[in-house]
């Protein structure tokens, strides 16, 4: 379906919810960490509305302002460098938020890391990996890892 290889820990879970044919994401059995695996066109409907694209700085923008409904982040930092996938440009996104509705005094900090990669040409679909991961500790650590373990794993066949 994603027309590419992907490397995951062995004991997580796939789930691919009816009808999304462009998304397969992978959780681990402790619920800590989520990885996620988007093949998507650029010209798709939802670009806009709820999917900035392939563009770090549209990214960026998307989620220092919360998203799709400005509810759903608070708090985000974000940054993005340049990075190459297989010899090609990509970026590498970093974003820690709290998600809403957060409660407490102290809400839990969430990070996403991100490989953004381009289709070959302009109009062609992009990859988007993210895996998800609590902000600080031992877990922000052990999820670093499992973001470098998976964005060295895609052998994409396909643009």
């Amino acid at each position: 379906m994603l027309s590419a290889d992907v490397a995951v820990p062995e004991e997580y879970e796939r789930v691919q919810e009816d009808g999304e044919d462009e998304l397969v994401w992978y959780a681990d059995p402790g619920g800590v960490f989520e990885i996620s695996f988007w093949h998507r066109d650029p010209k798709s409907e939802d670009t806009m509305a709820h999917n900035p694209g392939v563009d770090p700085k549209a990214r960026k923008e998307y989620y220092e302002e919360g998203s799709s409904s400005s509810t759903d982040r608070e708090e985000a930092s974000v940054s993005y460098k340049d990075a190459t996938h297989e010899g090609r440009k990509a970026f590498e996104m970093t974003t820690e938020f709290v998600p809403c509705p957060s409660s407490g005094d102290d809400p839990v900090r969430y990070r996403f890391r991100e490989l953004l990669i381009p289709g070959e040409k302009e109009n062609d679909p992009y990859w988007h990996v993210r895996v998800r991961m609590p902000a600080q500790g031992e877990a922000a650590k052990d999820g670093d890892a499992i973001f470098t373990e998976v964005t060295e794993g895609p052998k994409i066949h396909a643009s």
